[in-house]
């Protein structure tokens, strides 16, 4: 999908974007840009073997993200053709009322804290946090993302699937979701416990799961971005 690739504005034909990077580099004529990550750390669960570990990235998200990555993960064609149609399928479904919407953004029984504030609905349809605008297909959902280096942008809603679906318009345009239950802050830790025995989570379009994630931000990464148009 090249979602991070696009966000630092690499557009286009990838294979002769992947040449002009390399040349760039080799010959030092690429413009250096350091960009902010997340760090995701799952806790450890001795009881199914599971260790303390953490990755870094750009976008992480649970609930309808984790729904959605395992219907696109579940397609013969997995692509950015795939992607957009089960994107279509899940708004017209949310109007609809179809069992499919219904699946990917029923909210999710999980406890929130944000910069260590804890927030009180027990359920979210929609968890993400992210370092870059774009989540894919122009969901602009972090609109703030790279508003302040220092920070990354935590956007959660407990709304129905009706009600999550019809402000997509406001998702494409890079306006805040409506409604509470909701969290919309750039913040520096995101902690997540779900209540399942395990919670799917996607980082960067690789799926995990675990009891409960803490995202903090991560290292910068130096970037080296080729000169011109």
């Amino acid at each position: 999908m090249c979602t991070i690739a696009r966000n630092h504005g690499m557009r286009g034909d990838r294979q002769a974007w992947a040449a002009r990077v390399v040349h760039a580099a080799c010959e030092g004529t690429g413009r250096r840009v350091d960009v902010p990550t997340l760090r995701v750390r799952r806790g450890a669960d001795p009881r199914a073997g599971v260790a303390d570990d953490d990755h870094v990235g750009f976008i992480f998200g649970t609930g309808l993200v984790a729904r959605f990555f395992e219907a696109y993960d579940a397609a013969p064609r997995p692509g950015a053709a795939t992607a957009a149609s089960l994107a279509a399928r899940v708004f017209a479904g949310s109007l609809a009322g179809s069992s499919f919407a219904r699946h990917v953004l029923s909210p999710m029984r999980c406890r929130l804290a944000v910069d260590g504030q804890t927030h009180t609905a027990g359920a979210w349809s929609l968890v993400l946090a992210a370092t870059v605008r774009d989540v894919g297909l122009h969901f602009l959902v972090p609109y703030r993302a790279g508003e302040d280096i220092d920070r990354f942008h935590v956007v959660a809603s407990g709304l129905s699937a009706h009600a999550l679906g019809v402000q997509l318009p406001r998702v494409m345009a890079g306006r805040p979701l409506q409604g509470e239950p909701r969290v919309d802050a750039l913040a520096r830790s995101l902690h997540v416990a779900f209540d399942e025995v395990e919670g799917a989570y996607i980082l960067d379009g690789d799926r995990f799961q675990a009891h409960e994630v803490t995202v903090t931000d991560g290292p910068r990464v130096t970037l080296v971005v080729p000169a011109g148009p």
